[in-house]
């Protein structure tokens, strides 16, 4: 990144002089890319799930909805859970706690030749609720989650383990 041009600007009546980093196209590109991308042992994976409630009820009882989504891998390659994540990414209540993403591994797998069982799913869980009470007579809830992460080759997995035993 080049620092080359200066901003000049007046906060509270002090003049601030300040270097402003100007990206190129090779330090956009740089910046956009992260190991895993400059890599061809790891991917990337994202998914989305929604959840859209029914409206209250006409005695003010809220309503919830639950529903889930999974990635799965191919047996050659290895989930990185360090990498594993949620985020709510559309949400409608008025409950702080209404909306929630949940995640999990499953389906365990012997990889062979280590013998050793690994998850080969990846799962979100999306809980939304309607906002409860008597003025909120059918309005709904509704959320989305989003699921992203990584995975390994099982190959270079065999690396990695091999590097942490030494």
């Amino acid at each position: 990144m080049k620092m080359n041009s200066l901003a000049v600007g007046m906060v509270a009546g002090v003049l601030s002089i300040s270097a402003v980093p100007v990206l190129t196209s090779t330090s956009v590109m740089a910046a956009q890319l992260d190991k895993c991308q400059l890599s061809n042992t790891c991917y990337k994976f994202q998914i989305e799930k929604d959840c859209d409630t029914s409206g209250t009820d006409w005695d003010g009882t809220s309503e919830t909805c639950q529903k889930y989504k999974c990635f799965t891998l191919e047996e050659k390659f290895v989930f990185k859970k360090s990498t594993i994540g949620t985020s709510i990414i559309n949400k409608k209540s008025a409950f702080s706690d209404a909306e929630t993403c949940e995640w999990w591994l499953t389906e365990d797998k012997e990889r062979k030749p280590t013998g050793i069982y690994l998850p080969t799913k990846a799962c979100v869980r999306v809980h939304a609720r309607s906002t409860s009470g008597m003025l909120h007579i059918g309005h709904r809830g509704y959320a989305t989650c989003k699921l992203y992460g990584e995975y390994i080759t099982l190959t270079e997995w065999n690396k990695q383990l091999k590097k942490r035993l030494e």
